[in-house]
């Protein structure tokens, strides 16, 4: 299995995204998946955000 790619900054462009990830904005099934993965992380942002916080705030407190 290849090596994952290198994580993308927020500021590259959509073009960019689509390159790295071997999609064509051209073609229509993957635009269709690009919006089915920004709905997808708009739902789970808030409950990886909540995991994220506790697991800092839980290491934080061990270490008292």
């Amino acid at each position: 299995m290849a090596p994952p790619p290198a994580a993308l900054a927020q500021s590259e462009s959509k073009a960019r995204f689509f390159e790295r990830l071997g999609l064509d904005e051209k073609n229509e099934q993957h635009r269709r998946l690009y919006a089915r993965m920004k709905v997808k992380c708009r739902i789970n942002a808030p409950r990886l955000s909540a995991l994220y916080t506790h697991t800092k705030l839980g290491r934080s407190s061990r270490r008292s």
